[in-house]
């Protein structure tokens, strides 16, 4: 439940520019449970590259969650890859987007499973939310309808830019700018608020019931 919750929410080219970084602190019920690393980078091509670390306690226990997701110059999207690391099992789950088909692959326990699924009829793959902010910005009340392949199947997504508000962190009042994320059926929602970098300085994961903060670290 734990692992969905995060994933929902919550992307080899050569960098034009030095990566921008935001260490996080993961939250639950009020406590620490973990960190979090995000790095974004623009890419040789125009296009970009995301990758988000999660380092989990589970009681004696480390699981380390990491996704790396590379977009075009058009935000479409090229490859994802997560890998779950729990204990001394390890899962890489990756999505590689051909021109026809996205192609699946699966290893877990030295075996991979291959499979592919057909782009849905009529609808873009291309995620124009994934430039906002890093390349440019939106109008407040912005809304992309975005197709994404999730838990086996292609599904909508809506991205929608709340405006400029103002958060507390860490203590201090501090302007932000408000995205929210949703499943169109509504049963997982992101909430964040980011700097004028396009990078996170807080979010939230709500998705069956289990609810999730990312804040940035000081």
């Amino acid at each position: 439940m734990l692992r969905c919750a995060i994933l929902t929410a919550i992307l080899a080219i050569v960098s034009l520019a030095p990566a921008k970084q935001a260490k996080m602190r993961l939250m639950q019920d009020g406590e620490r449970i973990g960190s979090g690393l995000f790095v974004h980078e623009g890419t040789a091509n125009g296009g970009s590259r995301l990758e988000i670390t999660l380092t989990i306690q589970n009681g004696p226990q480390t699981i380390v969650m990491k996704q790396i997701d590379r977009y075009d110059a058009k935000a479409r999207p090229i490859e994802s890859v997560t890998i779950h690391q729990d204990g001394d099992q390890k899962t890489v789950r990756r999505h590689l987007f051909g021109p026809k088909a996205l192609q699946i692959s699966v290893t877990a326990n030295s075996k991979t499973t291959s499979s592919l699924a057909a782009y849905p009829a009529g609808k873009s793959i291309n995620r124009p939310s994934q430039k906002w902010f890093f390349d440019e910005m939106p109008l407040p009340g912005a809304i992309s309808r975005e197709t994404v392949f999730q838990n086996g199947k292609w599904t909508e997504r809506i991205s929608r830019y709340m405006g400029l508000k103002e958060i507390l962190l860490n203590g201090k009042n501090v302007k932000a700018y408000e995205l929210l994320d949703r499943r169109s059926d509504g049963t997982e929602e992101v909430r964040q608020w980011v700097d004028q970098d396009g990078m996170p300085l807080r979010m939230e994961f709500s998705a069956s019931g289990t609810k999730l903060v990312l804040e940035r670290e000081e």
